[in-house]
């Protein structure tokens, strides 16, 4: 790829202040998909059933490769009016299909009809499926049912790991992503910009043609299947781009706008050159972008796809376009961009009932800017201040856009990333800090140069993009702290299933100080965490032997040098194909706490009375739940429960360090975002810190408890910052809220700046702020219909708030609000 080195000036930043991205055409772009609705589509699945079949017999790379080209050969293709940025998932402006070739459980889910027999379910709202695609889809699950990858799964989960369905139920981990495909990756993007997919493929055949089938001549024949299989999928991306052409170029020439008929034979002519050849041109460079990305995604109809650091790789293009030559004006670019913003909210995906409950709302597709480059320079740019100003001006919930940060940041950028949080509101964009993940990655063995090129991927974690990714059902696995304080107060038994599912640690009546509540804990964890681990390794080969991706594979370093799948650990960095992601922590400390204060130092109760109280939820207990609430919380800057908070916290990203993943590396703790807290706080009983049974956890990872802190949100990030969260983490998410109304006078950006930058200076790695109305809020649940278009911060990510479900709508309104 092309080293940029970043300039300085930044001269067009007051002319990018006076664009207006949402012309004519975007708006009608914008109003057609958000009137659209959205559909459960059978072509691919037809399509990978049918080549499925033709290839029984054969290597699995070269069967995956050939339904990867089977899907760009056939996937119906569609240009909508007036877009500039062209390619869909499906036939439909909004809609895909389900990953049946991985796991047909997801179309008998979703293929349940309504009462009214017209919809089944895909990301957030119902979904229409018609006749003929229904029956397509129950004619595919048929033939899928017994030769899935999910299905190997579930058969090994019965045999080796039967005690997972206990785990889920009792509210321990999430067995809903078992089941799932490969989701989070961050491919070469800048690469195929570079030199096209033909320059990829001259690759893989050098590889081929090198081979020597000399000692090991067994693995030798497995590379050249790899490649062989790379080269046929990345042959068919190429067909997909051609198909486009001919498409815009027959629009063209039945077209009698000449307006529009220059447009249609400017994206026959793009579409022609990319993804095969190098992009020549801004506009080549965003339409080879969206093909690759629409490719990956359609290799395994899933999400996350994340388009990583797209200032970096889309910049050389941009600044000969629009700075040197000035054949592109920033007016042209900002449509463009905001074109391309409308085609990542048409990104859809259909999604096991565990997904529409834990991610609610988003596809993931997670763009990175600014940070540092590969010298460790200020990588921040004049794209990156466009991007956030198109960010600023569309107001869709997809993309997030994380700003990494660092001291020598342009503080222009970093103050117009703050502005256009402040406009939306909704947390877009979220802002992350380089040191500490840099340093992280370091010590995950990732060279420094590699650890400067990260970026944010799936819900507020982090990955080094074009080297790694993530591993599906083998990926992660989250598992529920406050649900292991349940088990604590009832010797390794859930209260609610009646199973032991944990250690027999002890009778906590007879736990004579804090000390021994702390040291059940770990030792509960300690069995839990190696259990997982182990089911992760069962799991992990069943899946990475059973499904491949030669495509995505193809684009990810080194895979093509070792002639490998990405899942089967080609990859530069198979690190991150699985961690865990403990939640719950900020509910347990301040359990702790609460029982440290009032059973051994004050003695006002006794452990005895907290058992018998949480069995019934305090009812007739109020005043112990009142007491119990008064204990000092995390989140308000008091050192007492801080430093448990951190000494859980390391010793946590510790423990989990010393399992193995699937390939031998350490393994990952994710402190990532996602809607687990509420999913898990329903299965959760009441917790000695006055939390009520069944209300969500605390969200995210660092955020206090829902309305605890109390000092205001300096204390917050006191709290946040008195420990290291980054030790052996891909992410520590925090969430903040505010009123709207404080944001009225700009000068308290400055005040937020000092805050963010003061916690970031002391070692925080995230930051997401929603700046909302409560009383919007409250009206939007009774009249939603009227905010359709309201944007709220869930987790990682951004969704329209009267989308959301209910119980989350509540979660995000009772999160306190900070004041400035």
């Amino acid at each position: 790829m092309r080293a940029v080195r970043m300039k300085p000036g930044y001269e067009g930043f007051s002319e990018i202040d006076a664009v207006d991205c949402c012309t004519d055409r975007v708006l009608d772009l914008k109003q057609e998909l958000l009137h659209s609705v959205e559909h459960i589509a059978g072509e691919r699945s037809r399509i990978v059933t049918d080549s499925w079949r033709e290839t029984e017999g054969q290597p699995l790379d070269i069967r995956r490769g050939k339904l990867f080209a089977a899907v760009m050969e056939k996937n119906p293709i569609a240009i909508w009016d007036g877009e500039l940025v062209v390619g869909s998932q499906s036939k439909y402006r909004f809609g895909t299909s389900p990953y049946v070739d991985y796991n047909p459980a997801v179309a008998v889910e979703n293929l349940q009809a309504d009462e009214e027999g017209a919809s089944g379910s895909s990301s957030v709202k119902d979904a229409l499926v018609s006749e003929e695609d229904r029956k397509t889809l129950e004619e595919d699950v048929a033939y899928w049912q017994g030769r899935s990858t999910g299905d190997f799964i579930r058969q090994v989960e019965d045999e080796k790991i039967p005690w997972m369905d206990d785990w889920g139920k009792s509210g321990l981990t999430n067995v809903g992503t078992m089941g799932n495909p490969p989701a989070v990756r961050t491919v070469d993007y800048g690469k195929v910009i570079d030199i096209g997919l033909e320059g990829v493929i001259a690759e893989a055949q050098a590889e081929i043609d090198g081979l020597q089938y000399g000692a090991d001549a067994m693995e030798d024949l497995r590379k050249e299947n790899f490649l062989k299989g790379a080269i046929i999928a990345l042959k068919g991306a190429i067909e997909y781009g051609h198909r486009y052409s001919k498409l815009a170029a027959e629009k063209a020439a039945a077209e009698s706008d000449p307006k529009r008929k220059a447009e249609l034979e400017r994206i026959a002519e793009a579409c022609a050159q990319v993804p095969g050849k190098p992009a020549r041109t801004f506009f080549e460079a965003v339409q080879c972008f969206w093909l690759i990305h629409l490719c990956v995604n359609l290799e395994t109809a899933f999400l996350a796809e994340s388009p990583g650091r797209m200032d970096q790789y889309l910049y050389p293009l941009y600044e000969k376009d629009v700075i040197i030559e000035k054949t592109m004006s920033r007016q042209e670019a900002a449509e463009i961009l905001a074109c391309l913003m409308i085609k990542f909210n048409q990104q859809a995906c259909v999604k096991m009932s565990y997904d529409k409950k834990n991610i609610p709302g988003t596809h993931l597709q997670d763009v990175t800017i600014c940070g540092v480059d590969v010298n460790g320079f200020d990588a921040s740019n004049e794209l990156s201040y466009l991007m956030l100003e198109v960010l600023g001006q569309t107001q869709m919930p997809q993309p997030p856009i994380y700003v990494r940060y660092h001291s020598k940041i342009n503080r222009e950028v970093w103050f117009k990333a703050l502005e256009v949080n402040a406009r939306r509101g909704d947390g877009n964009p979220a802002l992350l800090n380089d040191e500490p993940r840099i340093m992280s990655f370091l010590d995950h063995g990732i060279a420094l140069e590699d650890a400067r090129e990260w970026s944010a991927a799936g819900c507020a974690g982090s990955i080094v993009p074009k080297y790694a990714i993530h591993g599906g059902s083998m990926g992660m696995n989250y598992l529920n702290m406050a649900k292991i304080v349940e088990y604590i107060l009832n010797d390794g038994k859930d209260p609610g299933t009646g199973k032991q599912i944990g250690l027999h640690t002890g009778d906590p009546r007879e736990f004579t100080c804090i000390e021994d509540f702390i040291d059940a804990f770990k030792k509960q964890f300690d069995y839990l965490i190696s259990t997982l681990a182990q089911m992760a390794r069962y799991t992990a080969f069943v899946d990475a032997t059973n499904y491949h991706m030669p495509f995505t594979s193809a684009l990810l370093g080194d895979c093509i040098k070792n002639g490998r799948d990405a899942r089967e650990g080609g990859v530069r960095y198979p690190q991150f194909l699985f961690h865990v992601s403990d939640r719950g922590l900020q509910d347990t400390v301040d359990s702790f706490t609460a029982i440290k204060k009032f059973v051994f130092e004050e003695k006002k109760t006794t452990i005895d009375e907290i058992v018998e109280a949480l069995a019934c939820n305090f009812e007739g207990k109020e005043q112990l739940r009142s007491m119990l609430q008064s204990a000092p919380k995390y989140g308000n800057d008091e050192d007492e429960v801080d430093d448990l908070f951190g000494e859980l916290s390391v010793w946590l990203q510790k423990r989990i360090a010393q399992e193995n993943n699937p390939f031998g590396s350490k393994l990952w703790s994710g402190r990532s975002g996602a809607v687990a807290h509420v999913m898990f706080g329903k299965l959760t009983g009441a917790l000695p810190n006055g939390r009520l049974a069944w209300q969500p956890l605390a969200d995210g990872f660092l955020s206090p408890s829902q309305g605890v802190d109390e000092n205001g949100p300096t204390a917050v990030f006191n709290s946040a910052s008195k420990v290291d969260h980054n030790i052996n983490s891909v992410g520590a998410l925090m969430n903040m809220k505010f009123e709207r109304a404080q944001f009225a006078d700009k000068a308290k950006l400055a005040n937020i700046s000092s805050m963010i930058e003061t916690f970031f200076n002391r070692g925080g790695f995230h930051i997401q702020l929603n700046i909302l109305d409560h009383e919007m809020l409250k009206e939007a649940q009774e009249r939603p219909a009227e905010f359709s278009h309201l944007l709220v911060r869930v987790a990682g990510y951004s969704a329209y708030f009267v989308d959301l479900p209910r119980n989350v709508q509540d979660e995000i309104m009772v999160r306190t609000y900070e004041e400035l």
